[in-house]
């Protein structure tokens, strides 16, 4: 006894279908989730890499150092 894949959704005589996401859309997401994750940690919650001012400040102390 199979299920019907429709849902009760109907607007326009244009009837919705009840899919999962594919595969490569879900990896996606789940990927730039953890990488946003690690990310916000590593610069945010425990200090690590360099804030945007200090990196720019290194920067200008280093090319002053060039010129």
């Amino acid at each position: 006894m199979a299920q019907d894949p429709k849902t009760d959704h109907n607007f326009d005589g244009i009837e919705e279908y009840d899919n999962s996401l594919p595969n490569w859309w879900l990896i996606i997401l789940w990927s730039s989730l953890l990488f946003s994750v690690g990310y916000w940690g590593y610069y945010q919650a425990f200090g690590v890499g360099a804030t945007s001012a200090e990196a720019y400040a290194a920067q200008v102390v280093e090319s002053d150092k060039i010129a």
